[in-house]
Parts: structure tokens; C-alpha cells; sequence
């Protein structure tokens, strides 16, 4: 049995919450999310997607825990000051058949876990 923070870390890479400009400057990252997209999107189709209106920092697919399979949706980071550009630009893009959802992805909102179980 492996321990959990190896199963964990290989199921979430480390995200970079910002990346280096030219000059060497730290820049911060801002994540948009994409949904509806067709199972068959992978993270290099997302990146693809924004790289033509924003730099993109990261981009990655959400999974089924037990399947693995996509679960239709995705986040690609991009540098702060180009979000909005490219939330513009891909408002009403198609990929696969299907009109995508692009978003500032906001933070997870805390889950009600129930009772505790000792």
C-alpha cells in the first residue's frame, strides 16, 4: 500500500501560482475555468485554445477519481494582466461539437463532510 501524500501528489501536480518575465520579475497568475468540453480534450487542446490571446502558465483537465476520465471540465492559468483579454476572446468558441463555458474560475467552496466517524 502506498501513502496517501504519494498517491496525491501524483493524482495533483504542484500548480505554479505565477511565472518569470523577461526582465525576472515574478508576474502572478490568474486561472480561467472551460467547461462543456468534449471528453476528448486533452491539457495540450486547452493550452492551444488560450495560448493565441494569453501566456499560458498551466493547464489541466479535472478527472473521475476512479476512472480517470475527464470530467468535462478544465482551468488554464494565464498572466494576471491577460484574463480578461481572453475570457473576450473565447466567449462563444466551439471545440468538438460543443459551445465552451470560459470563466474566472473562483475559489472551491468549503463541502459539508457530515457527521464524523471515529
Amino acid at each position: 500500500m502506498r501513502p496517501v501524500s504519494e498517491g496525491l501528489a501524483s493524482r495533483y501536480p504542484p500548480r505554479p501560482a505565477e511565472s518569470v518575465d523577461e526582465e525576472g520579475y515574478k508576474r502572478l497568475a490568474k486561472t480561467l475555468y472551460i467547461g462543456n468540453l468534449p471528453w476528448s480534450a486533452t491539457e495540450d487542446d486547452l493550452s492551444g485554445l488560450v495560448a493565441p490571446h494569453a501566456q499560458v502558465v498551466s493547464a489541466r483537465i479535472a478527472t473521475d477519481r476512479e476512472t480517470g476520465r475527464s470530467r468535462g471540465f478544465g482551468f488554464v492559468e494565464v498572466e494576471d494582466d491577460q484574463l480578461a483579454q481572453a475570457i473576450d476572446a473565447l466567449q462563444n468558441v466551439e471545440m468538438g461539437g460543443r459551445l465552451l463555458t470560459i470563466n474566472e474560475a473562483r475559489p472551491r467552496e468549503p463541502r459539508n463532510a457530515g457527521p464524523r466517524r471515529f
